[in-house]
C-alpha cells in the first residue's frame, strides 16, 4: 500500500511540475526598466542662443550683460548672441535644465529687461513699455515669441502656450516680437551675420561636450623558436635502423628500430622500439 501511495505522490508532483513549467512559459516575468533623461543645460554646459527683438518692425539686439552682474547664468554677449553658462554663477541650479527660460533670463539680466506674456520693455531709460493692445503700425499689437531650433533651420514656429516660459536649446534662435496680428508671419530671425557667428559657437559647444577615449595598441606576442640542434646517431653493426630528431643522441643495438625526440637520449636493445620525448630511456 505504501509503495502505491508513493507512486501516486510522485505522479501528482510530476504533473504539478509540468503544469508550473507550462505556466512559466506562457506567463514570462516582465521586467520594467525606467530610464531617466537629463535635460540640459547642466552645470558644466556652455550653450549659445540667438536672440532678437522685433518691435513694430524694428529689429534690435540687447547690449552686453553688465559684467558686474555675477548672478546671471544666462548672459547677453551683444550682437544677438546669448551665452548660457550655469556653472559660472554661485547658484547654478537656477539656470540648469528647465530653468533655462526666456523669463529667467529677463529676471536676472542687467540692464533690466521687462518681459511677460503680455508686455515687453527693452533696457534703457527712454524705452517704451509695450503691452498687448497698444497700437503698432496702425493696428493693435501683441507679444509673440518665435523659435528656430538650430542656426540652419529655414523656418521658425510661434510659441502659443506661455511664450516667455520657452526653454532655450543649444543653437536655437529666438525672436521676441511685438507686432500686429497681420505682421506675425513676417517675424524675422537674427541677422545673417549673427547666424554665421552662432553656427560657429554652436559647433564649438558640441565639440567641447564630446569625449573621445583612445585605447593603447598592444603589440602582438611573438614566439621565438630556438635554433635546431644537430642530431647524433650511432648504429651498432647488425642491421638496425635509427631515426633521430635534432639535438638527440641515439645508440641502437642490432636488429632494433629507434625513433628519438629532440634533446633525448635513447639506448635500445634488440628487436624493441622505444619513443621518448625530452627524457632518457635505457632498455
Amino acid at each position: 500500500m505504501g509503495w502505491y501511495a508513493s507512486l501516486v505522490l510522485i505522479g501528482v508532483a510530476g504533473f504539478g511540475l509540468i503544469g508550473y513549467s507550462r505556466y512559466e512559459v506562457n506567463h514570462p516575468v516582465t521586467t520594467t526598466t525606467t530610464t531617466t533623461t537629463t535635460i540640459g543645460p547642466s552645470i558644466a554646459s556652455q550653450w549659445y542662443v540667438g536672440l532678437a527683438f522685433d518691435i513694430c518692425g524694428k529689429v534690435s539686439s540687447l547690449p552686453i550683460t553688465d559684467t558686474k552682474d555675477k548672478a546671471a547664468g544666462i548672459k547677453s554677449l551683444g550682437k544677438y548672441i546669448l551665452l548660457i553658462e550655469p556653472g559660472s554663477v554661485p547658484d547654478p541650479q537656477q539656470f540648469i535644465g528647465n530653468n533655462a527660460t526666456l523669463q529667467q533670463f529677463a529676471n536676472f539680466n542687467k540692464p533690466t529687461l521687462k518681459l511677460s506674456n503680455t508686455e515687453v520693455q527693452l533696457p534703457g531709460t527712454n524705452e517704451k513699455l509695450w503691452q498687448n493692445g497698444d497700437t503698432c503700425n496702425g493696428a493693435p499689437g501683441k507679444l509673440y515669441v518665435k523659435v528656430w531650433p538650430t542656426p540652419a533651420s529655414p523656418t521658425g514656429t510661434i510659441v502659443t502656450n506661455n511664450p516667455v516660459g520657452q526653454k532655450f536649446q543649444n543653437g536655437s534662435m529666438v525672436t521676441i516680437a511685438f507686432v500686429a496680428d497681420k505682421d506675425k508671419a513676417n517675424i524675422p530671425s537674427i541677422p545673417k551675420a549673427a547666424i554665421s557667428e552662432l553656427e560657429i559657437l554652436y559647433q564649438a559647444s558640441i565639440a567641447a561636450q564630446s569625449t573621445t577615449t583612445t585605447f593603447p595598441v598592444i603589440p602582438p606576442t611573438s614566439t621565438v623558436v630556438g635554433p635546431t640542434l644537430p642530431s647524433t646517431s650511432t648504429t651498432v653493426t647488425g642491421g638496425s635502423t635509427s631515426t633521430t630528431a635534432g639535438g638527440a643522441t641515439s645508440t641502437t643495438a642490432p636488429g632494433a628500430t629507434s625513433t628519438t625526440a629532440a634533446s633525448s637520449t635513447s639506448t635500445t636493445a634488440g628487436a624493441s622500439t622505444t619513443t621518448v620525448a625530452s627524457s632518457t630511456s635505457s632498455t
